[in-house]
């Protein structure tokens, strides 16, 4: 009888043990996604296929400059995807972290995102884009204009974005429609 007794209490123990383990991994697997997911989402018109952007790593110090201070090989080309009948869409992935992080790693109160038409890119050379400006969109964006647009950036700029800092400005978009 007593070895009964303890058999057992060792196998209701071991199933507490196995429901206290499973509780255990699965909110160390909560805790683990609790770091959220950053990505750009670029909305163009529909009549655009692809466009190459610079987004400052993740981890650089970033300086208030507007000027092109990168490279070609930095630039990422995004391709669109149909979005609904008037846009597309193209995802540039930051990787885990949260908007408040990258301000904290990029160093600076702004960050300037540089949007380059795919035609311009790939027909002039490089010195020539950077000595011409030929900017199709620039933003400057703080931490609570990107977190007001939930990451979602649009071209052309919206109204929501009038008063936000970008080149050209937006008053010149807006006339140039």
């Amino acid at each position: 009888m007593g070895y009964k007794r303890l058999s057992n209490y060792l196998l209701t123990d071991a199933n507490q043990m196995h429901k206290k383990l499973v509780i255990l991994l699965s909110f160390i697997l909560l805790l683990s996604g609790c770091e959220k997911f950053v990505a750009f989402n670029f909305h163009f018109p529909k009549d655009y296929d692809y466009f190459y952007c610079f987004i400052p790593d993740k981890y650089a110090q970033w300086t208030k400059d507007t000027s092109i201070n990168f490279s070609y090989d930095d630039l990422s080309l995004v391709k669109l995807h149909p979005w609904n009948k008037q846009e597309k869409i193209g995802q540039v992935n930051y990787g885990q972290g949260t908007i408040d992080y990258s301000f904290y790693c990029w160093g600076s109160d702004t960050v300037s995102f540089f949007i380059f038409d795919k035609e311009t890119v790939e027909k002039h050379r490089w010195e020539d884009i950077v000595r011409d400006y030929m900017v199709l969109q620039r933003y400057d964006f703080s931490k609570e204009d990107l977190l007001q647009l939930k990451c979602q950036i649009p071209y052309p700029p919206t109204a929501e974005m009038s008063t936000m800092h970008m080149y050209p400005p937006y008053r010149d978009v807006v006339r140039a429609k």
